[in-house]
């Protein structure tokens, strides 16, 4: 959706980030001639926020940002570079208002023996609590 559109925008932004992966930002599927370093975001879930009184009109996604790289080092850098732009995040981008940004937890990607062994990745996981302006 919206959020989609402009988390994808913020990021790509970033000048730090955008140093790192160019372009190279794709929701759920790994392009797999696709250069390195590269970030795969998925959503996990999207839970909307409920008062007494009805919905709020913010939304809680949780999202899972995996950071691959060539090296372990280039995937650490473009973790760190994720983490500085978006932990505590807060503001517009589009028609998005991004009330918090907060980091969850962070893993190293382990892949299975089917895949390339010059793939390295860290894995951080971010919930964002958002609505539409």
């Amino acid at each position: 959706g919206l959020m989609k559109q402009s988390l994808t925008t913020l990021i790509l932004a970033d000048p730090t980030v955008s140093g790192l992966i160019g372009d190279r930002l794709f929701w759920k599927l790994m392009e797999p001639s696709a250069q390195m370093p590269r970030l795969i975001l998925h959503t996990i879930s999207s839970v909307t926020d409920y008062r007494m009184s009805g919905p709020t009109g913010l939304i809680n996604t949780r999202i899972q940002a995996d950071c691959f790289g060539g090296t372990y080092a280039q995937a650490e850098s473009l973790a760190s570079a994720l983490m500085t732009l978006l932990s505590g995040y807060r503001g517009t981008v589009g028609t998005t208002l991004f009330e918090g940004v907060f980091h969850e937890s962070t893993r190293d990607i382990f892949e299975d023996d089917d895949s390339p062994s010059d793939i390295f990745g860290v894995s951080l996981d971010l919930t964002i609590w958002h609505k539409e302006t």
